[in-house]
């Protein structure tokens, strides 16, 4: 990660799926050893999503 990327760091967030870093243009997901990822466990991540990239920014998911 770059220095300069602290400026574009929006929020960081634990769900029962694990960890989540939202930056201006990128997310970081550390999900939790032994989780398996679903559509129904990712509806949690969604309204974070929708609160940060509402606009329709483009964004990249990093796990």
């Amino acid at each position: 990660m770059k220095t300069n990327d602290i400026n574009l760091f929006l929020g960081r967030f634990e769900i029962n799926l694990g960890l989540f870093y939202f930056y201006k243009n990128y997310i970081i997901a550390e999900i939790k050893e032994g989780e398996i990822v679903s559509i129904e466990k990712l509806n949690q991540l969604m309204p974070l999503i929708l609160k940060y990239y509402k606009n329709g920014s483009p964004f990249t998911y990093i796990e």
